[in-house]
């Protein structure tokens, strides 16, 4: 039985095999068929489909058959999201690719792999129409243009996910995009990337310290937030431990477990709160930083009950932005973090260390250079980014931790992997406790 092999680099097909043909007799077709002729002859295609279903249906009813593609109820629906939710957090750290197919009518199908690609069998394409993908990127990678082809284009998903060794999911869905729409999406994206990595190397070239892939991964995830809806798609992005956070609504959230009681600010915690020297920042800095937790503390008592809020800082402790939030968390919004080299401070009401959530924001989000929590008790931690910090090199060894602490994804094992990582300053952050 021949093979053809699914990779997040490449759509590896034997040249002599079926759907190499098919992919070449695809694009000779594309060449020769204007945008209007292609989308009547998908609308035609459509007609006759509709027409063989209503038959079917008609059928199906008069013997009493249940049909395979009726919407899905919501313990249904639920049921997927466990399947995927359970498949992924097993398998985000697996060093070689895997794959796991779930069908409109619930059947589920795993797929094996190397160290870059899932293999399949052609005729496996053809089960995707309607269903949902995911599957893990050893490395830190989005969408490659032919998990777009063939996921997409040819296989027509309903949703296509992957989740990468850092624990991030990226999730395309098909909002009924006629195939016009899915290739016009894959020819632009494709030319996102091109332009993203001419970019990288013209940086490069004039001495500027960036990270090529994370460059471009960032670009190409750019270019979904704002774009993939002119296409009839939707794209969010989510994490194994987090509720998916539809990106193209929110720049940041950071979060505290709440799992223990809040503790009421006292005048006392607030005059307790030290100095912290912070590395890159003056000592005339830190003062600033020291006073801004302070009033952080009493706004947030006099403001917020006690919970949490936090202070946003441009370069030079300019533009000061306040924000209220929840018991446990703060939602920035889509326009909070505005500039670079911001400086984000924030209380946590039950005196507790960073959580994943915060580590994975300080990440996500190449502008902030520290975050820092002064917690009700007047205690304070600072992140800072330092000279050797690298986005992938973080993500990357963020991952490892994760790999060796987290086993069935308790709180326990990733408060202690968040810890250990903090801790060893490996990807270039810096961790200050007083």
């Amino acid at each position: 039985m021949r093979q053809d092999v699914w990779s997040k680099r490449t759509w590896q097909a034997d040249p002599k095999d079926v759907e190499a043909r098919i992919a070449a007799s695809d694009a000779a077709t594309a060449t020769r068929l204007t945008p209007e002729q292609a989308e009547a002859i998908d609308e035609q295609s459509k007609a006759t489909k509709f027409r063989q279903e209503q038959a079917k249906a008609i059928e199906d009813k008069a013997l009493g058959v249940e049909p395979i593609d009726k919407p899905k109820t919501d313990s249904e629906s639920e049921t997927v999201e466990k399947q995927l939710n359970e498949w992924e957090s097993q398998n985000y750290s697996s060093d070689s690719e895997k794959g796991l197919l779930i069908m409109p009518d619930g059947t589920v199908k795993d797929f094996a792999g190397t160290d870059h690609h899932v293999t399949g069998k052609e005729d496996d394409i053809a089960l995707m129409n309607g269903a949902v993908f995911t599957h893990n990127h050893p490395t830190d990678n989005t969408f490659s243009q032919n998990d777009i082809v063939t996921g997409l284009v040819k296989g027509n998903l309903k949703e296509m996910r992957a989740v990468t060794s850092t624990g991030d999911i990226h999730i395309l869905r098909n909002n009924d995009a006629s195939v016009v729409d899915r290739r016009k999406f894959a020819a632009d994206y494709s030319q996102m990337r091109m332009k993203a990595e001419n970019i990288a190397n013209k940086k490069i070239l004039r001495g500027e310290h960036i990270d090529k892939d994370e460059y471009v991964k960032g670009r190409l995830e750019k270019f979904m937030e704002e774009h993939a809806n002119e296409y009839n798609l939707s794209y969010t992005k989510s994490h194994i431990n987090e509720i998916s956070i539809d990106k193209t609504a929110q720049s940041g959230i950071i979060k505290e477990k709440a799992n223990k009681p809040i503790t009421a600010i006292t005048d006392q915690s607030i005059k307790s709160v030290p100095v912290v020297e912070v590395p890159g920042y003056s000592y005339e800095e830190s003062m600033i930083i020291q006073q801004q937790h302070k009033e952080l503390l009493d706004f947030s008592r006099e403001n917020n009950n006690n919970g949490e809020c936090s202070f946003t800082f441009r370069e030079g402790f300019s533009d000061r932005k306040r924000f209220i939030g929840t018991d446990d968390s703060v939602d920035f919004g889509s326009d909070g973090l505005n500039g670079s080299n911001i400086f984000v401070m924030h209380n946590h009401p039950r005196n507790s260390s960073y959580s994943d959530r915060d580590v994975r924001f300080l990440l996500d989000n190449e502008n902030i250079r520290a975050l820092s929590i002064v917690k009700n008790n007047g205690h304070v931690e600072v992140l800072v980014k330092n000279q050797d910090f690298s986005i992938k090199k973080a993500k990357t060894e963020l991952g490892r931790f994760f790999k060796k602490y987290v086993m069935n994804n308790t709180d326990e094992e990733i408060d202690k992997a968040i810890n250990a990582f903090i801790k060893s300053g490996k990807g270039g952050l810096t961790w200050i406790t007083k």
